[in-house]
């Protein structure tokens, strides 16, 4: 596949595709937070 075809929108991202990647890397920042609070838990709460 290629021509105009190849990359359809002039580069410009439609809006619910870029909410979708807002939201992923929120996701993964929450995530990262949640882990290093776990640990920081298991280190804490160990006598």
């Amino acid at each position: 596949m290629g021509g105009k075809g190849a990359f359809p929108g002039s580069g410009h991202p439609k809006v619910e595709d870029e909410r979708v990647r807002k939201l992923e890397r929120e996701n993964e920042v929450l995530r990262r937070e949640r882990d290093i609070l776990k640990k920081a838990l298991a280190i804490f709460s160990s006598p």
